[in-house]
Formats: structure tokens, C-alpha cells, sequence
């Protein structure tokens, strides 16, 4: 794969497509679990962004 096919990929197409699954999948069954809703999504949300990007790496 080369760099001009993987930089539109990975900085449009796949956070574009991470938001529609968190937004119109996961989010609406979310709120079947009443009040654990915002544990539940904070786990899920923080656990798929774990290890992206610089902040909180040392190099």
C-alpha cells in the first residue's frame, strides 16, 4: 500500500467510520443499561482510542 492511498484512509476514511459505529450503533444500545450507560460507553470509547497519537508517550 503506498503513502498516498494510506494517508486518506487513516486520517479521513477510518475516524469517519469509528464515529458512525459509536454514534449510530453502539450508542443507542447503550442506553438499554440505564445508569452503568456512561461507565460502559467511557470503557468502551477509552479502550478504542488506547495508544493513538503522541499524548502521554514517551519517546
Amino acid at each position: 500500500m503506498s503513502l498516498a492511498s494510506c494517508v486518506p484512509l487513516t486520517g479521513l476514511a477510518f475516524p469517519i467510520i469509528e464515529e458512525l459505529y459509536f454514534r449510530g450503533f453502539l450508542l443507542p444500545r447503550l442506553s438499554r443499561l440505564g445508569r452503568w450507560a456512561p461507565v460502559v460507553n467511557a470503557a468502551v470509547t477509552g479502550s478504542s482510542r488506547s495508544g493513538r497519537g503522541s499524548a502521554g508517550r514517551s519517546s
